[in-house]
């Protein structure tokens, strides 16, 4: 998953001399020289520690300067806004994100009231809001922050900033909507997950070529995330998407790295789908299984005759949950298994187990439509653990 730094969302690093600028023209604000215990004398302490690149002096002074603020400003002031945008940016960039989420709602309750002066800035809440949930694994409230970030955000002038941090933000939305792990049981998302995961891939990769070049990683990811969005019955849109995507992963990580393996296995299925015949029998029929399209189109028939389950690994310990291991391979002219990689993984220590299992089966020796002895290549299997400590 490629995510953006918090520290480089719209405006952050701009924080300190915008809010200086309109707080030195602001006639509540009274310069200080000494600590005199106002949000004046605070607030430049802040700056001095800016300057010097000290998070956590910075985080201590906007804290400063945000509370001797409330005591003396109307619990509505823009100003107070703008010390609470300052004061979560602080904290997040001190490592202290789980401190700067009710600031964050402080700037966006009380600058939303001042649009369209404060777009930029209530935007900005938005996304540092939605960080704070993704770094305390809230998906459906970061969610809901960064969806609130874009609406916002799209009030502004179009400008390539913006189309920069939209690009980011649709790609980072996807990830939160079809996490690593997800595909594997998106018969439990409702169609609206998926179509937001649509909609999100779509705007990355349309908005990411501008600023990040036509062979990313960033771009791969999004037309993964795009494949996986995409409803059963637009199987060859879907297979166009993982197409895009293995030949990226391809191109920037070769053949062997795991992200083309998975692209490559999510092209193939997709594009078998779109293959096979409308009226073709149930998957559940035994004759039915054990035929297998190749990439150039052949049907292979090969019915596996000896299948061993992997046995749980000795050395798993403290896990809690579905652990998911999905592996591709070929079969030989003589029924073996051989080749095995990996598509995907959440806990490798249980890939041993599987690959060691998979060298066991046995298939009828594979034959093609004229019944000439072949190999298969590219099947995948899918395993799935469910783990109690």
């Amino acid at each position: 998953m490629v995510l953006v730094s918090v520290d480089g969302l719209i405006g952050m690093r701009l924080y300190s001399v915008i809010l200086a600028s309109f707080l030195f023209l602001s006639p509540t604000f009274v310069s200080a020289q000494n600590d005199d215990g106002s949000f004046a004398y605070a607030y430049q302490a802040y700056m001095r520690a800016a300057d010097n690149d000290d998070a956590t002096a910075m985080a201590r002074h906007a804290g400063e300067a945000f509370e001797r603020a409330q005591e003396v400003l109307e619990a509505d002031d823009i100003q107070l806004g703008y010390l609470a945008a300052n004061y979560a940016e602080a904290l997040v960039l001190d490592g202290k994100s789980s401190r700067a989420e009710p600031v964050f709602e402080d700037c966006i309750a009380i600058l939303k009231d001042y649009f369209p002066q404060t777009v930029p800035d209530v935007t900005y809440c938005w996304d540092g809001l939605g960080w704070t949930y993704v770094n305390r694994s809230d998906p459906d409230e970061a969610k809901e922050a960064f969806e609130s970030a874009l609406t916002v955000a799209a009030m502004l002038p179009d400008d390539a900033e913006l189309r920069k941090y939209r690009a980011d933000t649709h790609l980072v939305a996807a990830n939160i909507y079809m996490p690593p792990g997800l595909y594997y049981f998106r018969e439990r998302l409702g169609e609206l997950s998926l179509e937001r995961t649509r909609y999100h891939a779509q705007q990355a990769v349309l908005l990411l070529p501008e600023f990040y070049g036509d062979g990313t990683l960033e771009l791969a990811e999004a037309w993964m995330l795009l494949g996986h969005g995409m409803p059963q019955d637009e199987r060859a849109e879907a297979a166009a998407a993982y197409g895009n995507a293995w030949r990226l992963y391809r191109e920037l990580e070769g053949d062997d790295a795991r992200a083309t393996v998975a692209a490559y296995a999510r092209f193939r299925g997709a594009a078998n789908d779109v293959f096979r015949d409308e009226d073709a029998p149930d998957d559940e029929d035994p004759e039915y299984q054990c035929e297998y399209i190749q990439p150039d189109g052949t049907i292979i028939t090969a019915c596996i005759k000896k299948r061993t389950e992997p046995r749980f690994p000795s050395n798993v310990r403290d896990l809690d949950g579905i652990v998911v291991i999905e592996l591709m391979y070929d079969v030989d002219e003589n029924g073996t298994v051989q080749n095995q990689r990996v598509i995907f993984s959440n806990q490798d220590k249980f890939i041993p187990a599987c690959q060691t299992a998979m060298r066991t089966w046995r298939y009828e020796n594979p034959v093609n439509e004229e019944g000439e002895p072949v190999s298969i290549r590219d099947l995948t299997v899918t395993y799935k653990f469910q783990v109690v400590s």
